[in-house]
């Protein structure tokens, strides 16, 4: 038991004691004796450990990332308060275990899910692995589950370890970013204009379909190439000084009217409108 004792100056400490009662000849207590031991150490150390705990289950809150726990022997498992939020499940009802894990993942998932853990031992006895689960109020959200296996002495699967971590904001936004990468690249390849972008030494770091195949190449053909070779030799001058005031005036559109070649050895008129953009870094 715990107690606290007073000092002389006000001050307390806490104390925890073991007592052990004597007994007389007949075997009746008549008596104790009290060992009081100071575990102010001990109660700080605990002190900084829920603390730490406090710290640790904030951190994964924001971060949105819980650890597990998966015995293999007795089939048990242990979560993070975390992971309960994450799969929106109720500590008081759900009995964390690789079964009951499972039955959250998403039936098209399950598979992939069971195969990975089964054939750990070929793969080092780690994972990293995406994932769809479905709460109980259907809500569909993508995870990153890491786990290591840690085996006995005998080499058999002891117990599973790992973190998991909810990606499902990420993944909106990979997929938004990709539908705007296919929008764009839409519009820059079909569009009926040609497009190129060239860096400061002229030469074409890409180009569209429409552009290439105005001129008779493919972009394959074109790219890597310096963009004054395209021009009429005898617009050549004024298509660099055109190039260069580009770049010198990165926040005004420049134009210019030249004669481009063709890979047949014929030239076409074009009016080239263009603007510097300033590297980032």
């Amino acid at each position: 038991s715990d107690e606290v004792f007073w000092r002389r100056d006000g001050t307390c400490f806490p104390v925890e004691y073991v007592a052990t009662p004597i007994r007389d000849r007949d075997g009746k207590p008549c008596g104790a004796v009290v060992v009081y031991s100071d575990i102010t150490a001990r109660k700080h150390a605990e002190e900084i450990s829920r603390e730490n705990e406090s710290r640790l289950a904030e951190a994964q809150g924001i971060a949105h990332i819980g650890n597990w726990e998966w015995d293999v022997n007795n089939q048990s498992g242990w979560w993070s308060e975390e992971m309960y939020r994450i799969f929106g499940v109720g500590k008081n009802t759900f009995k964390p275990s690789f079964s009951s894990f499972l039955q959250l993942v998403h039936p098209e998932d399950r598979k992939a899910v069971n195969q990975i853990v089964n054939e750990m031992e070929k793969t080092q006895g780690c994972f990293d692995h995406v994932c769809r689960i479905v709460r109980p109020d259907a809500e569909t959200r993508h995870v990153e589950i890491v786990g290591q296996l840690k085996l006995n002495t005998d080499g058999r699967w002891l117990t599973l370890k790992g973190v998991c971590q909810d990606i499902t904001d990420r993944r909106k936004v990979e997929e938004s970013l990709r539908a705007s990468e296919q929008k764009y690249r839409i519009l820059y390849e079909d569009n009926p204009s040609m497009y190129f972008t060239v860096d400061t030494a002229k030469i074409i770091r890409s180009l569209n379909r429409f552009g290439s195949g105005h001129l008779g190449y493919s972009a394959e053909e074109l790219i890597g190439g310096n963009m004054l070779d395209l021009i009429y030799p005898d617009d050549r001058a004024s298509g660099q000084d055109y190039l260069d005031r580009c770049f010198a005036n990165p926040e005004s559109m420049q134009q210019q009217k030249i004669r481009m070649l063709r890979k047949d050895g014929n030239f076409i008129w074009i009016r080239v409108s263009s603007r510097g953009i300033k590297d980032t870094d």
